[in-house]
């Protein structure tokens, strides 16, 4: 059976829409939203037991981007399965640092969200 992994990435993130006066500029992955999603097209896995139990549905992540770009208190806020929910935080916390938020000239941390829907497709 084949899969397919849709991925998709919002850089204003759901908690940064509470704080939107905290920065002015969002944080961003290097290259932008086309190179985080071909980033995670490459390192997300469909895992097997997710096949087998053909589990599917949208993952949506929470995390920080510190001053220095590095993404951390990385948090599930919807949770498919914990077999899905696992396989998203791996790959989050393989992502390289990025491009921090700006309040004025100064790097601040911020929230983003992303989410990663997982898609079985016969």
């Amino acid at each position: 059976m084949k899969h397919l992994l849709t991925v998709f990435a919002m850089c204003a993130g759901i908690a940064a829409t509470a704080q939107s006066k905290q920065y002015d500029v969002a944080p961003v992955f290097p290259g932008g939203n086309t190179a985080l999603q071909q980033f995670l097209m490459q390192k997300l896995k469909y895992p097997e037991e997710a096949r087998k139990q053909k589990l599917q549905g949208k993952v949506i992540l929470g995390f920080m981007v510190d001053q220095k770009g590095k993404v951390g208190n990385i948090v599930v806020l919807q949770h498919v399965h914990a077999i899905l929910d696992s396989e998203a935080v791996r790959v989050a916390r393989a992502m390289p640092r990025w491009t921090p938020a700006k309040k004025g000239k100064k790097n601040v941390q911020a929230p983003v969200s992303l989410p990663i829907i997982f898609t079985l497709k016969k």
